[in-house]
């Protein structure tokens, strides 16, 4: 077994031998997205914290402190040892959290703060996606950068816990999010309601069930949503064999273009197949 020493290994190793390398032809690839892709990753990689992403920093220290615990429906996979069902996933079980100890291990890793935030900047999506709001802390990190980039855009977060979906409004408020929306429900009934009347979703951010079946037919019935040079990023594709394994059928579909694995997480751009398959590792 791969243990989390060895994958941390792995990913800095490849990133002094092949990140360059990668980023540079990733910068060339034949897609029209590609340049702006490298260049996204480029800024994560310089490691910098924007001073808007400050703001989120400090809100998650806020939550980080607190000391309460709450009973939570828990509709992913949980960890991969527990082996549920996808009916015990879509029907949820009650689980008893710390919510200080959750913001702190659910909470947006900084790479992953700079690269949603810096997605929404660079590419103004008109409509976005997240699967999996918990505290709200991605959907602030994508809404502050969709303002920064445009005015026009909207984001839709979907969290099956009552409870965690109170809180991650309240987040887009502390955080000054305007231009996001947290809907409580299953991703299947949420989506089953808002995709036929929804305009065409420029990004998509699944960070939610981690179960490969479920995460491959909620990702497909978004990208038949999805226009061309869409973008979308998949979290935790490393996080079991099983999301490995969705990794690498996801990246081969028939409307995916190109991917970029980033050891932790995927992205992917959606077109005519063939522009390329890269890695690079973030931290």
């Amino acid at each position: 077994m791969i243990t989390r020493l060895q994958r941390l290994l792995a990913r800095r190793l490849h990133a002094l031998r092949h990140n360059r390398r990668q980023l540079e032809k990733l910068a060339l690839a034949p897609h029209p997205e590609a340049g702006r892709l490298a260049q996204v990753l480029l800024q994560v990689l310089n490691k910098g914290l924007p001073p808007e992403l400050k703001r989120v920093e400090q809100h998650r220290q806020e939550l980080v402190s607190q000391t309460r615990s709450a009973e939570i429906l828990d509709h992913g996979a949980g960890s991969p040892e527990l082996g549920l069902s996808r009916e015990q996933m879509e029907s949820g079980r009650l689980v008893q959290e710390d919510l200080a100890q959750l913001a702190r291990g659910s909470s947006v890793p900084p790479a992953m703060a700079r690269l949603l935030y810096s997605l929404g900047r660079t590419f103004r999506p008109t409509t976005s996606l997240e699967l999996g709001s918990c505290m709200g802390l991605s959907a602030c990190c994508i809404g502050l950068g969709l303002q920064e980039g445009s005015r026009d855009s909207r984001l839709l977060s979907i969290e099956g816990d009552p409870t965690l979906a109170g809180i991650a409004r309240a987040s887009l408020k502390a955080c000054r999010v305007r231009c996001a929306e947290i809907r409580q429900g299953t991703f299947q009934q949420v989506l089953a309601d808002w995709l036929p009347k929804a305009p065409p979703v420029d990004f998509l951010f699944n960070d939610g069930v981690h179960e490969e079946h479920t995460d491959w037919e909620l990702t497909t019935l978004v990208l038949e949503h999805m226009p061309d040079n869409a973008l979308l990023l998949l979290d935790d594709i490393d996080w079991s064999p099983g999301m490995r394994r969705f990794w690498k059928r996801i990246k081969e579909h028939e409307r995916v273009s190109l991917s970029v694995d980033l050891f932790r997480s995927g992205l992917l751009l959606t077109g005519p197949p063939g522009a390329g398959h890269f890695r690079i590792a973030i931290d």
